[in-house]
This record gives structure tokens, C-alpha cells and sequence, in this order.
């Protein structure tokens, strides 16, 4: 599990051995244009395994909020 990532990363959070390849799609989503700012979290058996954001909660306004 990797912890959160610094202010020039594309998403910050962790993702659990094993889950890398969603982190890999959410950013892609970021760079691709397919979402300006997001937040992913999914847990099983009550235990977090991926939780990520990114981006900016206000694309539509500029864009300087970030996620």
C-alpha cells in the first residue's frame, strides 16, 4: 500500500497490493479528459482497499479547487 503522493501527482490516496491497475484507470480518466476531478473509494469486509482523488471540484469554474 502506498501512501498519499505529493502536489505534482495526478491522484493521491492508495490502492492495496493487488489494485494497482484502478489506480492506473483513474488517472488515466484524469489525463484522458474523461473526468476533471474525482474520488474513488471501495472497501470489502469492511477493510479500505482502494481510496483515491484527483483533479477539481470545480472544473466548471477554472478549476483551482482542488479534489
Amino acid at each position: 500500500m502506498s501512501g498519499a503522493m505529493t502536489s505534482t501527482a495526478i491522484s493521491q490516496g492508495f490502492a492495496a497490493s493487488g489494485f494497482e491497475g484502478v489506480r492506473q484507470q483513474f488517472e488515466s480518466n484524469l489525463t484522458g479528459g474523461e473526468d476533471v476531478g474525482a474520488s474513488f473509494c471501495v472497501s470489502h469486509d469492511a477493510v479500505v482497499i482502494v481510496d483515491l482523488w484527483g483533479g477539481v471540484a470545480d472544473g466548471i469554474n477554472g478549476g483551482t479547487l482542488p479534489w
